[in-house]
C-alpha cells in the first residue's frame, strides 16, 4: 500500500525518484515492487537491515542491498549514513534473499545456543560459567554471545520479537520453497519458536525459544 495504493509513493511522487524499501518481505513482492516501480518510471532499492535492534542502535549491523549496482553506488553515500557497513548483493530481491538467509542463520544458531545452555542446566552445570567457556572456544557464535546471557538469566527483553520472527521462518520457507531448497534444520527450529510462540511468549525475544527445551512435558515425550 505504501509503495503502490492509491496515495502511496507511486502516486504521490515524481518520476525519476528512487524508492529504497527496506522491510523484510518476500524476494517475489520484492521484485514485483521494483518491476512496477521501473515501470512508472522511478528507481528502485531493496535494502533490507540485517541485524537486531541492539546491534543497530550500537552500529554493528549492515545494510544488504539489491537493484542496479550504479544506482546503488549513488545512494551509498545515504545508505552509509544510515548503517555501515552496505553490501551490495546484485538485482532486486536478491538483497532480501541473503536477508532471509542471515536470519535462517540467526534462528539456527539461537536454537543451538539454547540447547546447549539446556542440556547444561539439566547436567546440574553453572550456565553462566558454561557460557563464558563456550563464547571463548570453537563452538562460540554470534547468537551464543548475544542471547546466551539472556538465556541464562531467564530473561527475555525483545531485540527481536518471536511473533515478529515467526513472520520471518514463514518467509525463509516460502524461499526456500521458490527454489526446492531442502532447509531440514530450519523446520526443526521453526517448530521449537512455534512451540514457545504458541505458549503465549510471542511478545518476548527469540531467545525465549531456550524455554522449550527446558520443558519438561518435552523431555517426557522424547522419553
Amino acid at each position: 500500500d505504501v509503495i503502490l495504493g492509491p496515495q502511496g509513493l507511486l502516486t504521490a511522487g515524481r518520476k525519476g525518484q528512487t524508492v529504497i524499501q527496506m522491510s523484510t518481505i518476500s524476494p517475489v513482492l520484492t521484485e514485483r515492487l521494483a518491476r512496477e516501480t521501473e515501470s512508472r518510471g522511478r528507481a528502485f532499492l531493496d535494502c533490507p537491515v540485517s541485524g537486531t535492534s541492539l546491534q543497530v542502535e550500537r552500529g554493528q549491523g549492515m545494510l544488504i542491498v539489491g537493484g542496479d549496482a550504479s544506482l546503488a553506488e549513488r545512494w551509498r553515500p545515504l545508505l552509509e549514513s544510515i548503517l555501515k557497513p552496505v553490501a551490495y548483493a546484485g538485482r532486486a530481491g536478491q538483497a532480501m534473499f541473503v536477508k532471509l538467509l542471515a536470519n535462517m542463520l540467526v534462528a539456527l544458531h539461537s536454537a543451538a545456543a539454547a540447547e546447549a545452555l539446556a542440556m547444561a542446566g539439566r547436567a546440574g552445570l553453572d550456565p553462566g560459567r558454561v557460557l563464558e567457556i563456550l563464547t571463548s572456544g570453537a563452538g562460540s557464535s554470534g547468537m551464543l554471545a548475544l542471547r546466551g546471557p539472556l538465556m541464562v538469566r531467564g530473561e527475555f527483553p525483545p531485540q527481536m520479537k518471536l511473533e515478529l520472527f515467526m513472520k520471518d521462518l514463514h518467509l525463509i520457507q516460502e524461499a526456500a520453497a521458490s527454489v526446492g531448497a531442502q532447509i531440514p534444520l530450519t523446520d526443526v527450529a521453526e517448530r521449537l519458536y512455534g512451540t514457545a510462540h504458541a505458549a503465549g511468549r510471542g511478545g518476548e525475544d527469540l531467545s525465549v525459544v531456550v524455554t522449550t527445551l527446558q520443558n519438561d512435558d518435552i523431555q517426557r515425550r522424547r522419553g
